[in-house]
């Protein structure tokens, strides 16, 4: 590994060798976990509410149709404005490793998503917002093929993130020679 290319930690010295591999074993956990299970209530969706529900008031001024999609909206941009800054650090690991985050948010909002035609989530006040969407827009009837559509988007996401971590990881440390 090039000097310039070691891992540093946020007090600025090298990470120890096992930490990259350590956390691509726990990021393929992460996804093998996330994409065979059908729960829209991992542990992660507790993670994300919070930014949900914020998301609905940074998106308030700008009409309510913006109000209900701001919460899934902000739920993705949040971790995606992470990835920004890792890619403006040129920590490219760090950013790989948040597209794992914004692939896991958006499988969350499939389950959103899908559920506006039948609305059997359970919320935690309020109106259901997709239902509202979609209903605004005439597509409540599409609510499955956007669910999935969405899960989809999010799985790709995860994975790619994931792969080119482990690209990344396999560059600064050498384990394996790609010949091109």
């Amino acid at each position: 590994m090039l000097e310039s290319e070691q891992r540093l930690n946020a007090k600025g010295q090298p990470l120890p060798a096992w930490a990259p591999p350590l956390i691509l074993v726990l990021a393929l956990i992460w996804l093998v976990y996330r994409l065979f299970s059908n729960n829209p209530f991992l542990f992660t969706h507790h993670l994300h509410l919070p930014i949900h529900e914020a998301g609905h008031m940074v998106f308030l001024p700008f009409g309510e149709f913006m109000h209900f999609l701001g919460g899934s909206a902000f739920q993705v941009m949040f971790p995606a404005f992470f990835t920004g800054s890792f890619i403006l650090r040129r920590d490219f690991f760090a950013a790989a490793i948040t597209l794992l985050w914004i692939g896991d948010s958006l499988i969350d909002v499939s389950f959103y998503v899908a559920d506006a035609y039948r609305q059997e989530l359970p919320l935690i006040g309020g109106e259901h917002d997709w239902a509202v969407l979609l209903g605004m827009l005439d597509m409540t009837h599409h609510a499955d093929f956007l669910g999935g559509l969405t899960w989809w988007a999010g799985a790709l996401t995860m994975l790619s993130g994931f792969v080119m971590a482990l690209l990344i990881a396999n560059h600064q440390a050498g384990w394996v020679k790609i010949k091109a």
